[in-house]
This record gives structure tokens, C-alpha cells and sequence, in this order.
């Protein structure tokens, strides 16, 4: 027959108590460690996504740029010119405003 005194269960709790606390803090830490390493990877997802947004843009804005070039273009302005029957000003003259007049309009 086996005699267990509790001086002994004493001695072990101790023991017990502090490798629980320290399971328990890995189980912590591990899953802390999982949930960055979710962050960090839903991070470069964006970031990839971020940057294929930022070079379509850029083709886009290439694009642009290229068709707006095209259509200021000095022949194809003088030909639509003529097409349309306007005439090229040597010496514009610009709308002149009368103050006077507006002063009435600016006070509402």
C-alpha cells in the first residue's frame, strides 16, 4: 500500500502551476504569432493589388496623354479649322466687362 502525504502535493503544485503559465503564455504567443503572420500576409496581398491598380493607371494615363497629343496635333487643328469655316484671329479681342454692371450681381 502507497502513503501519499500532502506535503508531498504541495511540493508539485507549485511545479503545476508554473508549467500550466508557461503553456499558456506559448499558446498566447502562438497564436499573437499567427495573427501577424495573417496581417503581414493580407498586407502584401493589398500591396500587390495596390500596385497593379497604380500601373493600369499608368497605362491608362500613357494612353491619355498619347490621345490627347493626337488630337492637338497643329495639322489636325488647321484642318478642322477649315472644316468648320473658322477663322484664325491675328488680333483677338477680349470680352471687356463692365463692373458697373456686375456690382449688382456680386452682392447677393
Amino acid at each position: 500500500m502507497t502513503i501519499i502525504n500532502s506535503t508531498e502535493k504541495n511540493k508539485n503544485k507549485g511545479l503545476n502551476s508554473f508549467l500550466v503559465a508557461i503553456v499558456f503564455v506559448l499558446l498566447v504567443s502562438a497564436v499573437f504569432y499567427i495573427y501577424q503572420y495573417n496581417l503581414n500576409v493580407n498586407l502584401k496581398h493589398q500591396l500587390k493589388l495596390t500596385e497593379k491598380k497604380i500601373s493600369e493607371a499608368e497605362i491608362l494615363n500613357a494612353q491619355l496623354k498619347d490621345d490627347f497629343y493626337k488630337t492637338i496635333e497643329p495639322t489636325k487643328l488647321k484642318s478642322l479649322l477649315l472644316e468648320k469655316g473658322l477663322v484664325l484671329e491675328k488680333e483677338p479681342q477680349y470680352l471687356d466687362l463692365n463692373k458697373e454692371q456686375w456690382v449688382v450681381v456680386s452682392s447677393f
